[in-house]
């Protein structure tokens, strides 16, 4: 008789197993991907395109659909930055990461060159198209006010940017770029990491220093953990699972941190910053105007129903009334404009109230707006910056 054959060991079976389930996780993974791609809003529950900030739904839904889609890149320096070259309906990414035409380098003779930086609401989340942002928008306020002078606006905000990687992202250009002008508007991204963290921690944001420290941060950069991370944040699967929670909340939610020394700490070192950036500009001859931000809550804007709920949806995420608790920051950071314009001998311009005599609605979430919204800050920032620059004084 033959010899029947041996039962598989227990480590093969372990191993089939394995591959089994790595195969349909993988399957799972694709289908997921392809239902993401399918319907990408609807997968994460993103209602904001709705909101009648946007008269016409169907760009809407595009907006935040093609900003789903942005490609990251790590980075030592800055963190993280857009690739170059990406292409989407409502936006373009030139090869210098920013978005927008790509400039001329060296300048033109003649062209008058304005460096805008910031976070997402510079870089143009709930614009349109590129044509829509608050830089585009501004460079044909400026272009109106500033004629026959040729005027040229470059977008140099980011998703997430604070006054850090804005003071870095300067320095990273300014040589080759030689902006006339630099204008930052912010404040909102590094009010809402301190209330958020706790902790608000001052660095180095000049290049060298960055440069300097950049090797330390390659494992908290392209390390195993921020890859797998990364990974995470990419899968449809865990995307999906983690947005059906949180609607329903069983996330938890954010801690909510107000604690005056901690607010009096953010925005001092928010100044300081600045203050940083205003010094090494004005080595270059360079004059900078810095404004601080409108956000939801935070002005005396009437709030319409729909920016009430924004506030509710947002709410939800964390711990405390997040509105009422970033607004702590936002007035101490007020009380800080006039020394701030001091010790960088710069404009620095509160642009909180910029919606006040708005009905309608312009929020779509704690910070972002429609195309309307990016007009009338433009208009505001115009005023400032064309008050105190002329292109005459080059």
């Amino acid at each position: 008789m033959p010899t029947p054959a041996a039962p598989p060991s227990l480590g093969r079976k372990l191993l089939f197993s394995c591959l089994i389930t790595l195969a349909l996780l993988a399957l799972a993974e694709t289908v997921a991907q392809w239902c993401r791609a399918r319907w990408p809003l609807e997968w994460r529950g993103e209602v904001r395109w709705q909101s009648s900030a946007f008269p016409d739904k169907e760009p809407a839904y595009r907006i935040f659909r093609d900003e789903l889609h942005i490609q990251d890149v790590p980075d030592a320096i800055l963190m993280h930055h857009a690739r170059p070259g990406q292409r989407a309906t409502t936006f373009h990414i030139n090869s210098r990461g920013l978005r927008g035409p790509e400039p001329a380098v060296p300048r033109p003779a003649g062209l008058v060159r304005v460096l805008l930086l910031g976070g997402s609401v510079v870089w143009g989340t709930g614009a349109s198209g590129d044509d829509a942002t608050i830089a585009a928008c501004l460079q044909r306020e400026l272009a109106r006010r500033w004629q026959p002078a040729r005027v040229e606006v470059i977008n140099a905000g980011y998703l997430g940017y604070a006054s850090c990687q804005e003071s870095l992202l300067y320095q990273l250009h300014a040589d080759d770029l030689r902006p006339d002008v630099v204008v930052t508007l912010g404040g909102f991204n590094d009010f809402r990491e301190a209330m958020m963290r706790g902790l608000a921690n001052a660095h180095d944001c000049s290049l060298a220093a960055a440069r300097q420290a950049a090797a330390s941060r390659q494992a908290e950069v392209f390390g195993l953990r921020p890859t797998l991370r990364r990974w995470l944040r990419n899968s449809a699967i865990v995307d999906g699972i983690y947005m059906q929670l949180a609607s329903r909340g069983f996330v938890r939610p954010w801690p909510t941190h107000t604690d005056p020394v901690l607010v009096a700490r953010a925005v001092s070192i928010w100044r300081r910053n600045l203050t940083a950036l205003a010094t090494i500009a004005r080595q270059r001859n360079t004059p900078c105007f810095f404004a601080l931000q409108p956000a939801l809550g935070v002005g005396h804007k009437a709030l319409t129903a729909e920016e009430q709920e924004a506030a509710r949806r947002e709410a939800r995420r964390w711990t405390q009334d997040p509105i009422a608790s970033l607004r702590l920051y936002f007035d101490a950071a007020r009380q800080q404009l006039p020394a701030l314009a001091t010790e960088s001998r710069c404009v620095a311009a509160d642009l909180t109230d910029v919606f006040d005599a708005e009905a309608r609605t312009i929020y779509v979430d704690p910070c972002h707006t429609g195309d309307d919204g990016h007009a009338l800050i433009a208009r505001r920032l115009a005023e400032v910056v064309a008050a105190g620059f002329s292109p005459a004084a080059k």
